[in-house]
């Protein structure tokens, strides 16, 4: 729904337009901006009004109120000791440089580019219009109805008609004008579907003394509804990373744990459900593992699931936020993934010593369906792991020899505990005397 406010006598503060080339350090530039001030006996200036156009040119007093004329839209305005204006005229040459009051009562408006004098009559403009800016619903959408709040005297007409578009400015490529709506209370829009709407008012008098008013537009619209999206689907071994506390060596961190995260947009803001399946990499039939989740993540246990290789499909539908005949669901589906709950296999340690109380330690692990990717040890009651490498020095193979050459030991005995994991996260522990 887009609501506007045509500026009112007692209302107005103008919306500027930005104007002129980046600044140098690329931001937008200010706009222009006209202001009149106040000066009281007393000596306090204070500011009374900004006028919604770039240039103030010219001013006259009439009783208690400004009439101020302006460049470059040619605009005449009366403007109040309390800030509150109303526009009065709009003249056909751009710059109202000079305002003159005549004996008559009349006001006279001397023009620049080009220059003209005008007389400025008492009574209204038999028909005038006013035309809204071009509202962006951001996503092409279809049209409700129109509403408008005012008031038309006997004598006097006001209707709206509008038009629609795929570019922030009405052009070539826009729709005509519709036909003239009567109905304040709500006409329905005719204007084909589009992201932009633009209204314009025809306000009509027969009566030199009255005219109509209008205060408030509202359109009615409902945005066609875009597929959703999902990227970059990831499967995590344990939980999601945001949510780790604890990655090192040893952790309570079950290999166990699988969970999947994954990115979604909706463009209409719809809220949307993800229902997530898995299948082994040479099955046909997708099995549920978690339906309706309102977040894009999910955590399960793997130790149900054979050995092998997976794929997991994420479903996302808008259902919620939509009829049923108008919800869009969209899949992807993962690349495949390892389940291995083997633990790797330890070898016995052997154990070496050289001169000065050091010693050779090696020890061959093996792991039939994941390559080995780390190794830490502890000799005796070492508080911190230790990374532990393999003779070729770079853990990479479903089998690996593990060799390590301590420092200079004290004592008779000392125990070694080797900790290894694979590449699915599962560990294996061995402890050794030398």
């Amino acid at each position: 729904t887009v609501t506007t406010q045509p500026p009112q006598p007692g209302q107005g503060k103008p919306r500027q337009k930005p104007s002129g080339p980046p600044t140098p350090d690329g931001r937008p530039p200010e706009p222009k901006k006209s202001f009149i001030y106040r000066i009281t006996s007393d000596n306090v200036v204070s500011r009374l009004w900004m006028a919604p156009d770039p240039l103030v040119l010219s001013m006259i007093m009439e009783e208690e109120n400004l009439i101020v004329g302006t460049g470059d839209s040619g605009k005449v305005y009366q403007v109040d000791m309390d800030g509150n204006f109303v526009s009065l005229a709009k003249c056909e040459a751009g710059q109202i440089i000079a305002m003159h009051k005549a004996r008559s009562g009349k006001l006279i408006l001397a023009t620049g580019n080009t220059g003209k004098i005008f007389e400025l009559a008492d009574g209204y403009e038999t028909t005038g219009t006013l035309t809204s800016v071009s509202h962006d619903t951001k996503s092409v959408s279809q049209w409700g109805k129109i509403y408008w709040e005012g008031s038309s005297p006997e004598g006097t007409v006001m209707t709206l008609a509008t038009r629609s578009g795929n570019t922030d400015k009405p052009d070539n490529t826009w729709s005509n004008w519709s036909e003239e709506l009567s109905i304040p209370e709500g006409s329905q829009i005719t204007s084909p579907p589009a992201r932009f709407v633009q209204w314009r008012s025809t306000l009509s008098t027969s009566v030199a003394t009255a005219a109509p008013i209008l205060k408030k537009v509202r359109v009615a619209s409902v945005h066609f509804n875009v597929t959703p999206n999902i990227s970059d689907l990831k499967i995590h071994i344990g939980p999601p990373p945001k949510e780790r506390k604890n990655n090192t060596p040893g952790s309570s961190q079950n290999n166990k744990i699988r969970s999947a995260t994954w990115k979604a947009i909706d463009r209409n803001g719809d809220k949307l459900l993800f229902t997530i399946y898995y299948k082994g990499i040479n099955e046909k039939n997708w099995k549920l593992i978690k339906k309706e989740l309102t977040s894009p993540s999910h955590t399960w246990d793997s130790t149900s699931m054979p050995n092998g290789q997976y794929e997991l499909k994420v479903e996302a539908t808008d259902k919620l936020s939509n009829m049923a005949s108008e919800a869009i669901s969209i899949e992807k589906i993962s690349d495949p993934f390892d389940i291995d709950n083997t633990q790797p296999v330890l070898a016995a340690i052997k154990s070496n010593p050289t001169e000065d109380s050091i010693f050779q330690i090696s020890c061959v692990v093996t792991d039939e369906l994941s390559p080995i990717s780390s190794a830490n040890y502890k000799i005796d009651s070492a508080e911190h792991w230790q990374a532990m490498f393999s003779e070729d020095g770079i853990l990479d193979s479903h089998r690996e020899v593990l060799f390590l050459e301590t420092k200079k030991l004290e004592g008779e005995e000392h125990t070694i505990t080797i900790m290894v994991t694979d590449a699915s996260g599962n560990k294996s522990v061995a402890r050794g005397r030398f």
